[in-house]
């Protein structure tokens, strides 16, 4: 029901959830669509009058008959960290460069595109968040990604509108419940 009144094109009406139609294929996969998250986690938007694509990371996977109707994998499990997470971790913590690079390409060949050549600092660090972007988008954990690196979400990272924002205290600090400030 959630993702029907959320995701889906075709049914969520006023409610439907979906970044701008041209960030998909243009800035988050910026045509890797060999990636297998691309190829799986999305699809070209039905729904009436709309374009771009649709995230059906949550969409429940019918099942063959005599089995339950439809299993919902996402929406069922969470892990505590993904090997992907660990890795993304590894490559952010290496103080060589072509290391940082080498565990990025490792989880970048797994996901069915080619490795990267070292470059820069500064194009590595847009590649990790690009990852980041790709690896967790519907999960909440990109805003803790740049909370953590107190970083601008760039035009290009944002599926919403194509504004930067740039890094704001009060944009990564929520402020306290009343209840808890009133009650001390």
């Amino acid at each position: 029901d959630i993702y029907t009144n959320y995701f889906s094109a075709e049914q969520a009406g006023n409610n439907y959830l979906h970044p701008r139609k041209d960030f998909v294929g243009t800035s988050l996969f910026a045509g890797e669509t060999q990636d297998y998250r691309f190829q799986t986690w999305w699809q070209v938007a039905s729904g009436v009058g709309e374009s771009g694509h649709s995230l059906i990371k949550y969409k429940g996977i019918d099942q063959p008959s005599g089995t339950k109707e439809s299993e919902y994998f996402y929406a069922t499990f969470m892990s505590l960290i993904r090997l992907s997470e660990a890795y993304y971790i590894a490559a952010e913590c290496e103080p060589v460069l072509a290391d940082r690079y080498g565990w990025l390409n490792r989880m970048r060949t797994r996901r069915g595109l080619p490795e990267l050549a070292v470059v820069s600092e500064d194009d590595f660090m847009k590649r990790l968040r690009s990852e980041y972007l790709r690896e967790f988008i519907g999960e909440g954990q990109i805003f803790f990604m740049y909370k953590r690196l107190y970083i601008n979400i760039n035009s290009d990272e944002n599926g919403y509108d194509t504004n930067t924002y740039g890094a704001k205290e009060e944009r990564y600090v929520l402020p306290l419940p009343s209840g808890e400030v009133d009650n001390r």
